[in-house]
């Protein structure tokens, strides 16, 4: 797949030992930009080639990976919870919840 230069910077600081010895805290500096990247990718899902970006740097890059997948997880969590706090402000509005 052809990628573009700022494809590259970003699929070379997740993958290149010597881009990421640049980095006096790489693994501050990867996580912003993983999360830059999410919030670009959450815009563009339908777009396949941007799937297969996540896709192929998450298997070129177990670091990425762990960070995406963090990330779902954490996401996925603040979902359970904030569904669990529509349904006990539910319950208080309709008074079912003092019987």
């Amino acid at each position: 797949m052809l990628r573009s230069l700022a494809e590259d910077m970003f699929w070379l600081r997740f993958t290149d030992p010597q881009v990421r010895d640049r980095f006096v805290d790489w693994e501050s500096s990867a996580a912003k930009l993983a999360a830059s990247f999410r919030t670009a990718y959450a815009r563009r899902m339908e777009n396949p080639c941007v799937s297969l970006i996540v896709e192929d740097l998450g298997e070129a890059s177990s670091e990425f990976a762990e960070m995406w997948i963090r990330r779902l997880k954490q996401l996925q969590e603040n979902m359970l919870i904030n569904q669990q706090r529509r349904a006990l402000l539910t319950r208080i509005n309709d008074h079912s919840y003092y019987g």
